[in-house]
């Protein structure tokens, strides 16, 4: 077995180190060793099923720590190219929509059903659960999608609300100057009018079934994340359940 490399990457479960030729391994924490045999499969099922993502090596153990073997996808991510001013916030959008589109398109039956997890409709649709744009990397045949550990089956408009929720509001920190926070808030909401754009136009979703599943990513996103900037937008998308107050649920979402 081959020692660990260079740093690659690091999540909030796990770093990502250099393995042998042309491959990575996604090393889990402590914390998260239980994600192992879950991120794997899925991430398997999800690769051999035909959607663009690394393809999956087999679980290893590095220095008392366990990890998944990965094809290395040399390139930056979505989040990386909009850093470094390489595509516009529209740009973006649309690329993740397109990468979002080709995903939904791919049937992969393997998958375990939200359902079974959560109160909600049954779907034949993959959810990634975090999908955004530091979760896309641009390799050079073309983009890939990462991170697979909270993979399912579940209706569209569910994982089209959690990538609405990860866009506009997650990570999004109150310790900053407040022009750099609405700065990064107008940033974040180009992004996601262009998604929401290009993917709606591709497959229309019901405006009453794209809130109800914003509610239910609101308020996991809001309890995942109480000190967030926009902790009472968040509440407000929680309490706005009822059929009538629909558009005011999309149209604060799409405000600039």
């Amino acid at each position: 077995m081959p020692p660990r490399g260079e740093p690659v990457g690091r999540g909030a479960m796990s770093e990502v180190f250099a393995w042998d030729e042309g491959r990575v391994v996604k090393l889990f924490l402590p914390a998260y060793d239980f994600a192992v045999e879950r991120e794997h499969d899925c991430a398997q099922a999800v690769h051999r099923a035909g959607v663009a993502s690394p393809a999956v090596h087999g679980v290893v153990e590095v220095d008392d720590r366990r990890g998944i073997v990965y094809d290395r996808v040399d390139g930056p991510t979505l989040l990386d190219q909009l850093l470094r001013s390489e595509r516009s916030p529209g740009e973006v959008g649309r690329v993740l929509a397109a990468v979002h589109l080709a995903m939904h398109a791919v049937a992969v039956p393997d998958l375990p059903d939200l359902a079974t997890v959560i109160r909600a409709p049954a779907g034949d649709i993959v959810f990634h659960g975090d999908f955004h744009p530091g979760n896309v990397i641009a390799g050079p045949a073309g983009e890939m999608t990462i991170d697979w550990v909270n993979a399912h089956l579940a209706p569209r408009a569910a994982d089209v609300a959690r990538t609405v929720m990860a866009v506009r509001y997650q990570g999004l920190r109150p310790d900053q100057p407040a022009d750099a926070l609405e700065r990064e808030r107008a940033v974040r909401a180009r992004i996601l009018d262009s998604y929401l754009a290009a993917y709606l136009a591709a497959e229309p979703i019901a405006a009453e079934e794209l809130a109800s599943w914003l509610a239910r990513a609101a308020s996991s996103l809001h309890r995942s994340e109480p000190g967030s900037a926009d902790a009472a937008d968040l509440q407000a998308l929680v309490d706005r359940r009822h059929d009538d107050l629909v558009e005011p649920v999309l149209t604060r979402l799409l405000a600039h």
